[in-house]
Protein backbone atom coordinates (compact mmCIF):
# COMPACT_ATOMS: atom_id res chain seq x y z
CA UNK A 1 0.00 0.00 0.00
CA UNK A 2 1.27 3.47 -1.10
CA UNK A 3 0.84 6.68 0.14
CA UNK A 4 0.79 10.07 -2.33
CA UNK A 5 -0.33 13.41 -1.96
CA UNK A 6 -2.66 14.28 -4.76
CA UNK A 7 -4.86 18.06 -4.55
CA UNK A 8 -3.76 19.02 -1.42
CA UNK A 9 -5.06 15.90 0.23
CA UNK A 10 -3.77 12.21 1.56
CA UNK A 11 -4.46 9.54 -1.28
CA UNK A 12 -4.24 5.47 -0.19
CA UNK A 13 -3.87 3.48 -3.76
CA UNK A 14 -5.57 0.22 -2.19
CA UNK A 15 -3.71 -1.87 -5.63
CA UNK A 16 -3.26 -1.64 -9.24
CA UNK A 17 -6.73 -2.67 -11.54
CA UNK A 18 -6.24 -6.30 -12.45
CA UNK A 19 -5.72 -7.58 -16.02
CA UNK A 20 -9.50 -7.79 -16.65
CA UNK A 21 -10.19 -4.89 -15.11
CA UNK A 22 -7.51 -2.72 -16.52
CA UNK A 23 -8.80 -3.84 -20.00
CA UNK A 24 -12.64 -3.05 -19.50
CA UNK A 25 -11.77 0.40 -18.25
CA UNK A 26 -10.17 0.57 -21.78
CA UNK A 27 -13.18 -0.33 -23.51
CA UNK A 28 -15.14 2.10 -21.41
CA UNK A 29 -12.53 4.78 -21.92
CA UNK A 30 -12.17 3.92 -25.85
CA UNK A 31 -16.07 4.24 -26.26
CA UNK A 32 -16.86 0.25 -26.83
CA UNK A 33 -19.05 0.52 -24.54
CA UNK A 34 -21.17 2.67 -21.44
CA UNK A 35 -23.15 1.67 -18.75
CA UNK A 36 -24.47 -1.88 -18.06
CA UNK A 37 -27.56 -2.33 -16.36
CA UNK A 38 -29.60 -4.99 -14.07
CA UNK A 39 -33.61 -3.73 -13.12
CA UNK A 40 -35.60 -5.64 -10.94
CA UNK A 41 -38.81 -4.84 -9.50
CA UNK A 42 -39.78 -4.63 -5.54
CA UNK A 43 -42.70 -4.77 -3.83
CA UNK A 44 -43.10 -1.78 -1.42
CA UNK A 45 -44.23 -2.50 2.25
CA UNK A 46 -47.90 -1.59 3.04
CA UNK A 47 -47.00 1.19 5.43
CA UNK A 48 -44.44 2.78 2.84
CA UNK A 49 -46.58 2.48 0.07
CA UNK A 50 -48.79 5.94 0.68
CA UNK A 51 -47.72 9.09 -1.20
CA UNK A 52 -47.74 10.53 1.87
CA UNK A 53 -44.97 8.06 3.20
CA UNK A 54 -42.69 9.26 0.24
CA UNK A 55 -39.83 10.81 2.74
CA UNK A 56 -40.16 7.64 4.80
CA UNK A 57 -39.75 5.66 2.08
CA UNK A 58 -36.72 7.30 0.14
CA UNK A 59 -34.83 6.99 3.91
CA UNK A 60 -35.24 3.45 3.88
CA UNK A 61 -33.95 3.07 0.53
CA UNK A 62 -30.59 5.33 1.31
CA UNK A 63 -30.00 3.22 4.37
CA UNK A 64 -30.32 0.24 2.52
CA UNK A 65 -27.79 1.66 0.50
CA UNK A 66 -25.93 2.89 2.82
CA UNK A 67 -25.52 -1.00 4.32
CA UNK A 68 -24.58 -2.17 0.88
CA UNK A 69 -21.94 0.24 0.33
CA UNK A 70 -20.31 -1.28 3.68
CA UNK A 71 -20.80 -4.69 2.72
CA UNK A 72 -19.01 -4.23 -0.02
CA UNK A 73 -15.71 -2.77 -0.57
CA UNK A 74 -15.86 -2.34 -4.49
CA UNK A 75 -19.06 0.10 -3.78
CA UNK A 76 -16.42 2.62 -2.04
CA UNK A 77 -13.08 3.05 -4.39
CA UNK A 78 -12.65 5.34 -6.47
CA UNK A 79 -10.15 5.07 -9.61
CA UNK A 80 -6.67 6.94 -10.35
CA UNK A 81 -4.67 7.23 -13.32
CA UNK A 82 -7.38 5.88 -15.67
CA UNK A 83 -5.71 6.95 -18.56
CA UNK A 84 -1.91 5.49 -17.59
CA UNK A 85 -0.65 1.68 -17.99
CA UNK A 86 -1.22 1.56 -14.68
CA UNK A 87 -4.54 2.43 -12.93
CA UNK A 88 -5.13 2.15 -9.90
CA UNK A 89 -7.80 1.82 -6.99
CA UNK A 90 -8.08 4.50 -4.30
CA UNK A 91 -9.20 4.34 -0.94
CA UNK A 92 -12.21 7.89 -0.80
CA UNK A 93 -13.17 9.29 2.24
CA UNK A 94 -16.68 10.17 1.46
CA UNK A 95 -19.47 9.88 -0.97
CA UNK A 96 -22.42 12.35 -2.40
CA UNK A 97 -25.80 9.54 -2.21
CA UNK A 98 -27.11 11.80 -4.45
CA UNK A 99 -25.02 11.00 -6.85
CA UNK A 100 -25.88 7.23 -6.58
CA UNK A 101 -29.35 7.19 -5.65
CA UNK A 102 -31.94 8.95 -8.05
CA UNK A 103 -35.66 9.01 -8.02
CA UNK A 104 -37.93 8.99 -10.76
CA UNK A 105 -42.16 9.88 -9.68
CA UNK A 106 -44.65 9.04 -12.34
CA UNK A 107 -48.45 10.81 -12.20
CA UNK A 108 -51.00 8.08 -12.90
CA UNK A 109 -51.09 9.17 -16.58
CA UNK A 110 -47.47 8.03 -17.23
CA UNK A 111 -46.81 5.00 -18.81
CA UNK A 112 -44.55 3.22 -16.12
CA UNK A 113 -43.48 0.52 -18.19
CA UNK A 114 -42.35 2.61 -21.04
CA UNK A 115 -40.38 4.81 -18.65
CA UNK A 116 -38.65 1.73 -17.39
CA UNK A 117 -37.84 0.53 -20.79
CA UNK A 118 -36.74 4.50 -22.12
CA UNK A 119 -34.68 4.60 -18.45
CA UNK A 120 -33.20 1.19 -19.09
CA UNK A 121 -32.26 1.90 -22.71
CA UNK A 122 -31.00 5.51 -21.44
CA UNK A 123 -28.87 4.12 -18.85
CA UNK A 124 -26.68 2.06 -21.20
CA UNK A 125 -26.04 5.07 -23.55
CA UNK A 126 -25.07 6.82 -20.69
CA UNK A 127 -22.07 8.19 -19.34
CA UNK A 128 -20.06 7.95 -16.14
CA UNK A 129 -18.58 11.42 -14.44
CA UNK A 130 -14.54 11.32 -15.83
CA UNK A 131 -12.55 8.72 -13.45
CA UNK A 132 -10.91 11.85 -12.39
CA UNK A 133 -13.15 13.10 -10.43
CA UNK A 134 -12.40 9.63 -8.02
CA UNK A 135 -16.08 8.73 -7.88
CA UNK A 136 -17.37 5.09 -7.83
CA UNK A 137 -18.97 4.42 -11.02
CA UNK A 138 -22.11 3.16 -10.21
CA UNK A 139 -25.69 4.53 -9.48
CA UNK A 140 -29.51 3.64 -9.53
CA UNK A 141 -32.22 5.23 -10.51
CA UNK A 142 -36.05 4.14 -8.67
CA UNK A 143 -39.19 4.38 -10.80
CA UNK A 144 -41.90 5.40 -8.65
CA UNK A 145 -46.01 6.08 -10.00
CA UNK A 146 -47.94 7.45 -7.11
CA UNK A 147 -49.49 4.96 -4.58
CA UNK A 148 -48.77 1.86 -6.88
CA UNK A 149 -46.78 -0.87 -4.16
CA UNK A 150 -44.08 -1.23 -6.57
CA UNK A 151 -40.94 0.16 -7.89
CA UNK A 152 -38.56 -0.07 -10.48
CA UNK A 153 -34.36 -0.33 -9.20
CA UNK A 154 -32.29 0.00 -12.20
CA UNK A 155 -28.77 -0.73 -10.90
CA UNK A 156 -25.97 0.70 -13.79
CA UNK A 157 -22.15 0.77 -13.29
CA UNK A 158 -19.34 0.76 -14.82
CA UNK A 159 -18.15 -2.44 -15.84
CA UNK A 160 -14.07 -2.33 -13.86
CA UNK A 161 -15.77 -1.58 -10.51
CA UNK A 162 -17.66 -5.19 -10.39
CA UNK A 163 -19.43 -7.57 -13.41
CA UNK A 164 -23.09 -8.83 -13.33
CA UNK A 165 -22.86 -11.44 -10.45
CA UNK A 166 -22.11 -8.62 -8.54
CA UNK A 167 -25.09 -6.74 -9.54
CA UNK A 168 -27.12 -9.79 -8.99
CA UNK A 169 -25.59 -9.58 -5.18
CA UNK A 170 -26.36 -6.37 -4.74
CA UNK A 171 -29.55 -6.76 -5.69
CA UNK A 172 -29.91 -9.83 -3.16
CA UNK A 173 -28.81 -7.52 -0.37
CA UNK A 174 -30.88 -4.56 -1.43
CA UNK A 175 -34.04 -6.81 -0.74
CA UNK A 176 -32.40 -7.96 2.15
CA UNK A 177 -31.66 -4.97 3.75
CA UNK A 178 -35.12 -3.55 2.86
CA UNK A 179 -36.63 -6.71 4.68
CA UNK A 180 -34.69 -5.70 7.44
CA UNK A 181 -35.84 -2.59 7.77
CA UNK A 182 -37.01 -1.48 11.34
CA UNK A 183 -37.63 2.09 10.74
CA UNK A 184 -34.06 3.32 11.97
CA UNK A 185 -32.61 5.73 9.70
CA UNK A 186 -29.09 6.70 11.83
CA UNK A 187 -26.33 5.08 10.14
CA UNK A 188 -22.39 5.99 11.22
CA UNK A 189 -20.88 8.74 9.10
CA UNK A 190 -24.11 9.27 7.17
CA UNK A 191 -25.23 13.27 7.61
CA UNK A 192 -28.00 13.72 5.26
CA UNK A 193 -26.88 12.55 1.92
CA UNK A 194 -23.20 12.45 2.34
CA UNK A 195 -21.70 8.85 3.38
CA UNK A 196 -18.16 9.40 5.76
CA UNK A 197 -16.76 6.43 4.78
CA UNK A 198 -14.36 4.39 7.37
CA UNK A 199 -10.48 5.51 7.26
CA UNK A 200 -9.46 1.99 7.38
CA UNK A 201 -8.60 1.36 4.45
CA UNK A 202 -11.46 -1.02 2.17
CA UNK A 203 -9.94 -4.50 1.78
CA UNK A 204 -10.60 -5.37 -2.08
CA UNK A 205 -11.64 -8.53 -4.04
CA UNK A 206 -8.17 -10.47 -5.53
CA UNK A 207 -7.83 -9.66 -9.12
CA UNK A 208 -9.19 -13.18 -10.78
CA UNK A 209 -5.81 -13.67 -12.53
CA UNK A 210 -4.21 -13.75 -8.88
CA UNK A 211 -6.40 -16.60 -7.83
CA UNK A 212 -6.46 -18.82 -10.94
CA UNK A 213 -4.09 -19.14 -14.18
CA UNK A 214 -5.97 -18.68 -17.00
CA UNK A 215 -3.69 -19.92 -19.94
CA UNK A 216 -4.65 -19.08 -23.46
CA UNK A 217 -3.20 -21.72 -26.04
CA UNK A 218 -2.12 -21.23 -29.79
CA UNK A 219 -5.43 -22.55 -30.93
CA UNK A 220 -7.35 -20.01 -29.28
CA UNK A 221 -4.70 -17.22 -30.07
CA UNK A 222 -5.06 -17.98 -33.68
CA UNK A 223 -8.99 -17.96 -33.69
CA UNK A 224 -8.66 -14.32 -32.67
CA UNK A 225 -6.06 -13.35 -35.26
CA UNK A 226 -8.31 -14.57 -37.76
CA UNK A 227 -11.38 -13.34 -36.49
CA UNK A 228 -9.50 -9.96 -36.06
CA UNK A 229 -7.97 -9.88 -40.09
CA UNK A 230 -10.47 -12.09 -42.06
CA UNK A 231 -11.58 -9.95 -44.85
CA UNK A 232 -14.68 -8.79 -44.87
CA UNK A 233 -16.15 -10.90 -47.87
CA UNK A 234 -15.68 -13.90 -45.22
CA UNK A 235 -17.75 -12.05 -42.75
CA UNK A 236 -21.47 -13.59 -42.37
Amino acid sequence: MANILNHSTETTVLRKLGINETYQLAMYLLDQYRGTTLSCRYEIQPRLAPAESRTQLEETVKVAVVDIIMRHPMLQVGIMDANSKTPSWIQLQSLNLTQHIKWVYLTEHDDFKQTVWETFRAQLDDYFPDPSIRQPGWKITIIRQGNAPVMEVLLTWNHPQFDAIGAKVFHEDFLEMLNANNGVFERTGLDGDVLRLPQAAPLLPTPIESLKSLPVDLRVLAKAFWEETRPQCLNW
